[in-house]
């Protein structure tokens, strides 16, 4: 099975979801100035690095992990 560029030797393209998102320009000028001198091979590889990032950091606030309920979602 082929690999994905960019996700590394262990994520098959099979293991892939596309995921379409309307952001705002200054959204996507900030994930440019942010990847771009981190050295990141494409704007998708930061946003996967950020994402990875912003999930770990409130898993660890939470202390119990992701909440599992929609509601838990709206603020």
């Amino acid at each position: 099975m082929a690999y994905a560029t960019g996700y590394g030797p262990y994520i098959h393209k099979g293991d892939i979801s596309r995921l379409h998102l309307r952001v705002p320009k200054g959204i996507v000028d900030a994930i440019d100035n942010f990847g771009i001198p981190e050295g990141f091979r494409s704007r998708n590889a930061a946003v996967i690095y950020l994402l990875e990032r912003g999930l770990a950091e409130t898993k660890k606030a939470s202390g119990s992990g992701l909440a599992t309920s929609p509601d838990a979602y709206q603020k």
